[in-house]
């Protein structure tokens, strides 16, 4: 997971870690980092679409190297 997140942005990460690790809320994060609320739900969803491929990818060659 480290890997996949050292491949954010500083902005994406920073969002991610605040809302998923630290557990605020969007609007939370938004004035935390202060940046308009779409933008910070805009920046979550497309880090965790981001995540969920790198992780995947991840995986699968974590189950090649295993066979």
């Amino acid at each position: 997971m480290q890997n996949c997140l050292a491949k954010l942005t500083p902005a994406a990460r920073e969002c991610i870690e605040l809302a998923y690790f630290q557990g605020l809320s969007y609007s939370e994060v938004s004035v935390r980092i202060g940046r308009p609320l779409g933008t910070v739900k805009t920046t979550i969803r497309a880090s965790l679409r981001f995540m969920r491929s790198c992780l995947s990818k991840q995986t699968k060659a974590w189950a090649r190297l295993g066979n």
